[in-house]
């Protein structure tokens, strides 16, 4: 669509990080987008993830970014299955 293409342009900007200004692996890019894309980007994310999380639509084991979960919660539940398993004499 038309209307969409100025969201979807960025501009790139090598940001220069130390040693050898000739590597090219010395400069980082930063992308530079419209702030009214930024915006929408934002308006649209809230909402899916508000949609998703009302409706179930995510597994509660889906931990990876999400709010209020971190890389600790796959951690204890792996902890807590092996726990479980070995208590009951089970294999996992």
């Amino acid at each position: 669509m038309e209307i969409l293409s100025p969201l979807k342009t960025a501009k790139i900007v090598p940001i220069f990080k130390s040693r050898d200004h000739a590597d090219i692996n010395n400069y980082i890019t930063v992308l530079l987008i419209s702030t009214f894309g930024k915006v929408l980007d934002t308006i649209v994310e809230i909402k899916l993830v508000s949609f998703l999380e009302e409706n179930e639509v995510l597994s509660k084991i889906q931990f990876g970014f999400r709010t209020a979960h971190s890389t600790v919660h796959p951690m204890m539940l792996l902890l807590n299955m092996l726990t479980s398993a070995l208590i009951e004499k089970n294999t996992l």
